[in-house]
């Protein structure tokens, strides 16, 4: 997968965490998680994601040894997290400290665990 089509779907994946925690009724995302896969697996993996119950969030993605972080703005829209800057949306599902994020066009998924 070329890095522009790793960088977009990072950017995505970002805003779905976004969306997702800017609303109390969806509080579940809000808070620390940490990445669950390995860099073999998929074309990027998060280091770590932070959801404000602002709705703002900080990302810190790993291509490789390449690092980006990204931050910026989120909300939700019905059972997708929405990333407000990028306008990409991601269907999510919390199960107990895990949440998983699947790209609606591609199906790839990342599993976050939250961070104690």
């Amino acid at each position: 997968m070329q890095l522009s089509t790793r960088i977009t779907l990072t950017s995505a994946l970002l805003t779905l965490v976004v969306a997702a925690s800017g609303c109390t009724s969806y509080s579940g995302l809000v808070g620390s998680w940490q990445g669950d896969g390995s860099a073999s697996e998929q074309p990027f993996t998060f280091g770590a994601v932070a959801f404000e119950d602002d709705g703002t969030f900080s990302a810190e993605a790993r291509y490789g040894n390449v690092i980006r972080v990204q931050t910026g703005h989120w909300k939700i829209d019905g059972e997708r997290v929405v990333f407000i800057e990028d306008d990409r949306s991601y269907t999510y599902h919390i199960m107990g400290d895990t949440v998983e994020f699947t790209d609606p066009r591609t199906g790839n998924s990342m599993v976050l665990v939250r961070s104690h």
